[in-house]
Order: C-alpha cells, then structure tokens, then sequence
C-alpha cells in the first residue's frame, strides 16, 4: 500500500498502530518508593531488586556451606 495514504488514514481516525498499556504504579517493599511494574507480580524497584538478589545468595551460599560442614563432621 501507499505509506502517504495509509498515514492519513491513521491520522484522521486516531488509529494507533501499537496499543498502549498501562503500567501499574506499585510501592516498593522494602524502600516504600513508588514505581511503575511490568507485571503486577513485581515487588520491588530496580535499586531493592538488585540488593535483594545480592542477599538472597549470600544466603543460599551460607546455607550450602553449613549443610557440607555438618555432614563432614
């Protein structure tokens, strides 16, 4: 199809090519600060998340390392 043509057909209907979603406005959990989630499942914001993987591992790696000292002892 002709572009010029179909760009004045979009922009005489108002027909949007993508459809827009909204993001939710969440709270974060652990600092309380507000920010927009890609899915509704999402707790906390890009600075929390990363802290929160840090320490999630720290304490995996702890509790690998007590469960192989007690079975060694």
């Amino acid at each position: 199809m002709d572009e010029k043509l179909e760009r004045e057909y979009k922009s005489e209907r108002n027909v949007e090519t993508e459809p827009k979603t909204a993001k939710p406005r969440v709270n974060c959990t652990r600092c309380g600060g507000t920010f927009s989630a890609n899915s509704n499942r999402q707790k906390y914001c890009e600075k929390c998340r990363d802290k929160n993987a840090n320490e999630k591992s720290k304490l995996r790696m702890r509790q690998m390392r007590k469960s192989r000292l007690d079975v060694t002892l």
